[in-house]
C-alpha cells in the first residue's frame, strides 16, 4: 500500500466525513484495533489537531468559529485540570504532550 502525503491524507478524512452516512463508530472500533502504539500516536495527532485549531492563527468565520472555541475550551479544560493534579499552571503545555512517545 502506497504511503499517503499529509495532503493526501487530509484529503482522504475530509472525504469520509463529507457525508452524512460516513460510519464514524466503524472508523472507531478500526483504529482500536490497531497496535497500541499506534492508537496513542494517531490520538497524539488529534490533539495536535485540536491544539493548532485553538491558536490565534487558527482563521474562522461563520462555518468554524464553533470548531475554534470548543478545541481552546478543550486545552484550557486540560490545562485546568493538569493545574489541579500538578499544582502548576502549564500555559505552554497541551494535552499532546502528555502522551509520551514509546
Amino acid at each position: 500500500m502506497k504511503r499517503l502525503t499529509p495532503e493526501e491524507l487530509a484529503e482522504t478524512i475530509t472525504d469520509f466525513v463529507n457525508s452524512y452516512s460516513h460510519d464514524k463508530k466503524a472508523f472507531i472500533e478500526a483504529l482500536f484495533r490497531q497496535h497500541r502504539t499506534l492508537q496513542q500516536s494517531t490520538i497524539r495527532l488529534f490533539l495536535e489537531v485540536i491544539e493548532a485549531a485553538a491558536e490565534p492563527e487558527y482563521r474562522t468565520d461563520g462555518r468554524n468559529e464553533n470548531t475554534k472555541q470548543i478545541c481552546q475550551e478543550v486545552v484550557q479544560g486540560f490545562k485546568m485540570v493538569r493545574k489541579e493534579k500538578d499544582g502548576k499552571y502549564y500555559m505552554e503545555t497541551g494535552p499532546s504532550r502528555y502522551l509520551p512517545y514509546i
